[in-house]
């Protein structure tokens, strides 16, 4: 996945989507695996940082940092602005270390406890 070509990524399958996202948030990162999961989507290991699952039209659906904390840039794109609100006030945005989310809600792995932001109502709780 060295760089881009036309709607798919360098390898000839990854969605261009897919490439972008790894490219625009672990720039400097060597992707480790390429897999193509049963329901269409995919999942991307990058060498010693994170695994990101993106469902078949190419959106995240769990990006994990598996030990280290996802990019801050990543937290401010990504989140929904209440919920990246929330954990700035904390102080906490360079302190995520996985988040996965559904239609219903963004689930959100800190140091030291779990968000959750329902999409629906706005609601943020912590676990």
């Amino acid at each position: 996945m060295a760089g881009c070509n036309g709607e798919k990524g360098v390898d000839g399958e990854t969605p261009k989507s897919v490439s972008d996202f790894i490219y625009l948030y672990f720039p400097l990162d060597d992707v480790e695996t390429t897999t193509r999961l049963q329901d269409g989507g995919w999942q991307v290991r990058i060498h010693n940082s994170a695994t990101v699952t993106f469902d078949s039209s190419g959106s995240w659906t769990d990006i994990n940092g598996n030990g280290n904390t996802l990019p801050a840039q990543l937290v401010f794109d990504e989140f929904p602005s209440t919920l990246y609100s929330y954990i700035e006030s904390g102080e906490n945005q360079n302190n995520v270390y996985s988040v996965s989310r559904n239609s219903n809600m963004c689930r959100v792995l800190l140091l030291d406890n779990v968000v959750i932001y329902s999409i629906t109502t706005g609601k943020i709780t912590e676990e």
